[in-house]
């Protein structure tokens, strides 16, 4: 016998079968959308487009996943919520945490942004350093 509670779920759209490849492709999606946008209406540097649309789409599913929890409906699975937060969305991820007060009782998640949080600084030093930003 299985120690796993057994919940019955409805089924995920267009047959998706992973809530991880769901909400992956729904980022890809928004992101995508964010970047079109910036980059039609900005004349920013494609690592700042970058950073300004990845971070309200971060902030966005810390929001997203504390409503799902409250009404136990599908959740955004924590890796998506840690991938997003090292690829730069690491400012919404720590507004999700200490605003929202979301996730914030998992050391992980604080663990993660801090190393997003240095390691796109690290970068963002050496890009006004070789004058790539």
């Amino acid at each position: 016998m299985s120690n796993r509670r057994q919940t019955s779920r409805k089924p995920l759209p267009f047959g998706i079968r992973s809530p991880k490849v769901l909400f992956a492709l729904l980022s890809i999606v928004l992101l995508g959308l964010a970047i079109i946008i910036l980059y039609a209406y900005t004349q920013f540097n494609w690592y700042w487009i970058w950073l300004l649309a990845l971070n309200p789409v971060t902030l966005f599913w810390y929001w997203f996943d504390k409503q799902q929890a409250r009404q136990n409906q599908l959740r955004v699975p924590e890796v998506v919520l840690h991938g997003l937060g090292l690829a730069g969305g690491f400012i919404g991820g720590w507004l999700g945490v200490l605003v929202l007060r979301h996730k914030s009782q998992k050391q992980v998640f604080y663990l993660s942004l801090a190393f997003a949080t240095l390691l796109h600084g690290i970068g963002i030093i050496l890009g006004f350093i070789f004058k790539l930003l």
